[in-house]
């Protein structure tokens, strides 16, 4: 019994219980065969991609619904992040790499089909948003024949040099994409979900918020508190 108990531990080192992904741990053990693994293909000429994702608006979920529906919202995400990812043929590594962010190892698959994997994913969050709590994704993609490459041998140090680019590719990639995402809202779309988000926090204390203006005002009010304040 001690040993499946100890081999059951072992097992949840390296599981994200809450999302039943593989979790850093993971990763951290077997990066060097991801590195080893991503030079090889190289070799075959095979093509390699990486999904960067991070969920925004996770603070603010948090904030108004509490950690466990939070939680319920991730887990949607972390899910669609993982069926998608097995789409077009690719083979796929989902990973929570931290809080709020995953990685997607893609083997045999192109920058082309991973941003249609990557579409695909953005999709089936915004279709069920009320699954996702209202968080949303941004996603980075980056793809091994988007680096050079010398013909030789690697160290195991150099093939994680090459594995750490991709990756950091995929994360610059990734707040590209989501400073995009901000960009791209127009003003009454962003004064819509401050009023969403608003009136989600007045329920608790009673109040309602019917338009985009009465923001312009309750701003107006709390401004005028503020100076109130520091004048006495």
């Amino acid at each position: 019994m001690a040993a499946i108990v100890e081999r059951l531990i072992k097992q949840n080192n390296y599981k994200d219980l809450a999302t039943n992904l593989y979790n850093k741990n993971f990763f951290i053990v077997n990066k060097n065969n991801f590195a080893n693994n991503l030079i090889a293909s190289i070799g075959d000429k095979t093509v390699c991609s990486v999904l960067f994702c991070d969920i925004d608006g996770l603070k603010l979920t948090n904030d108004i619904f509490g950690h466990l529906e939070a939680d319920k919202g991730i887990k949607f995400i972390a899910n669609a992040i993982k069926i998608n990812s097995k789409t077009l043929n690719c083979n796929s590594i989902t990973i929570r790499f931290g809080g709020d962010e995953f990685i997607t190892l893609l083997h045999g698959c192109t920058k082309k089909k991973a941003l249609i994997i990557a579409k695909k994913i953005k999709q089936d969050i915004i279709i069920n948003t009320n699954k996702a709590k209202g968080m949303t994704l941004a996603i980075g993609v980056a793809s091994s024949d988007e680096l050079s490459f010398n013909n030789k041998e690697y160290s195991q140090r150099e093939s994680n040099q090459v594995f750490n680019k991709l990756l950091k590719l995929a994360e610059k990639n990734m707040f590209i994409d989501k400073n995009k995402q901000i960009k791209n809202l127009t003003y009454i779309e962003k004064k819509n979900i401050v009023l969403k988000h608003i009136n989600r926090i007045g329920e608790k204390v009673g109040f309602n918020i019917k338009s985009p203006k009465q923001i312009d005002l309750l701003i107006g009010i709390l401004e005028d508190l503020k100076e109130d304040i520091k004048k006495r």
